[in-house]
């Protein structure tokens, strides 16, 4: 008898000596039967999380990363003001930059990789290649893609001579046959994809808009809010088939009342599209990233089981004390006990994943530098204040041809500049302890 319980207990021992060590997993494993987080939805019969990738937290990275080399693309003209928002870069180097926003020029900047301006594409005005809103600008291959967000218009430029060649706008008639975006809005981000196509973000219309045009909002609709994503072709035809949606919760929506879901700490969704034009998702709450098709079929997750910094409820009040309707939002508010674990996330065009995390500090975030398959390549520190979270810009805007291009503040004018930096990978020397 005695024999028989020494047995069982060294069974125990050794069961819960499996258990510990597999909560401190120095490797990365695989697990398939993951919890699906709630807002950040799976299209799967089962409701399962499958094909994870769990990495340690504790891994050391690899590279060390730093960035040389810095460029600021800011000599233009005296129009060269105002809201520079979108950047893209074509394989020269050359860089694309949008003055958009209220009272601006409505052009495209473009400069040479050493900084010296060139030339403006398209103008204000309502003709082929003029834009009434400029916003965001897109290049695959050699074509340049502009939306404008009064007309609801991408033009389309030839690079070689930044001629206007077409312009794609959403066809009503094939909208209208879609239930599924009834009361939806174009939204000014769009992707170039394979075969000329464009897959178009379309979000609800605003509570705001809702109540200007007196449209009844019940609070189901105000709770089912989604960002949903449709393949447009060069005719602007709206294939019917959804390719992926994810949940809006108004985070950073300047149009919606200002309520909880606009306080620094909300939870929001992510997306990037990859080089191959594979989806990546996130949901702010986790560092979990998912992976899907270009056809919106969930393929794989990353996921590191990270510590989230702790929510001082307190900071926020102060934040909003001298504006009444935020302060009596934060005020009321059921905060939570943690930050998210997220605030920013996108892929470059080398398929690596660049995803910055929300630290105990307040004016920095912490970048990490992941490749296709989720393993740590590097991580630093980037400024970014986290208490402004829902209303400041990307601190990092697009990596591209082994370069960083970032908005930042200029020192004598305080206006917003766009400058590159050169990224530097480092291999760490790792010294052996005896």
């Amino acid at each position: 008898m005695k024999a028989s319980a020494l047995i069982i207990l060294h069974l125990l021992t050794i069961i819960l000596i499996a258990s510990c060590s597999s909560n401190n997993k120095t490797e990365p494993y695989y697990f398939n039967n993951a919890k699906d987080y709630e807002n950040n939805l799976v299209f799967e019969e089962n409701g399962k999380l499958k094909n994870i990738l769990i990495q340690p937290i504790n891994a050391e990275a690899p590279f060390e990363v730093s960035f040389v080399d810095k460029v600021v693309f800011s000599d233009a003209d005296e129009n060269f003001i105002g809201s520079k928002e979108n950047i893209a870069v074509d394989k020269h180097n050359n860089v694309y930059i949008a003055v958009g926003g209220l009272g601006t020029i409505q052009s495209i900047y473009v400069f040479q990789p050493d900084g010296q301006y060139i030339k403006n594409i398209g103008r204000k005005g309502r003709g082929p290649g003029e834009f009434e809103m400029l916003s965001n600008i897109s290049i695959r291959s050699d074509t340049l893609f502009a939306y404008d967000n009064i007309q609801k218009r991408i033009t389309i430029f030839f690079l070689k001579d930044a001629k206007s060649n077409k312009s794609i706008v959403p066809d009503r008639r094939s909208l209208n046959r879609i239930e599924a975006l009834d009361n939806y809005l174009v939204s000014s981000d769009f992707y170039p994809v394979a075969d000329g196509k464009i897959l178009m973000k379309f979000n609800k219309a605003s509570l705001f808009i809702n109540a200007v045009l007196k449209k009844k909002t019940n609070k189901t609709e105000k709770d089912d809010r989604w960002f949903r994503y449709y393949l447009i072709n060069e005719e602007g035809e709206v294939d019917s088939n959804q390719i992926f949606q994810q949940k809006d919760t108004g985070f950073q929506d300047a149009l919606s009342p200002f309520n909880e879901n606009r306080l620094p700490y909300a939870r929001s969704t992510l997306i990037s599209i990859g080089p191959n034009d594979k989806i990546y998702s996130a949901w702010t709450e986790d560092f979990l990233i998912k992976i899907f098709s270009p056809n919106g079929e969930y393929e794989r997750a990353i996921y590191f089981p990270i510590e989230k910094s702790t929510l001082n409820p307190d900071k926020i009040i102060e934040k909003y004390k001298r504006y009444p309707i935020p302060k009596s939002v934060a005020t009321g508010a059921d905060h939570p006990k943690t930050w998210p674990a997220l605030n920013d996330m996108f892929i470059d065009d080398e398929g690596r994943i660049w995803v910055s995390t929300i630290t105990d500090d307040d004016e920095n975030y912490e970048w990490w530098i992941l490749n296709n398959k989720g393993e740590l390549i590097s991580k630093f520190n980037w400024p970014g204040k986290r208490l402004d979270r829902n209303i400041e810009r990307k601190q990092i805007s697009l990596v591209k041809n082994g370069y960083m291009y970032i908005h930042e503040k200029d020192t004598l004018t305080d206006d917003i500049q766009v400058a590159r930096y050169r990224i530097v990978f480092k291999r760490r020397v790792i010294e052996l302890v005896e």
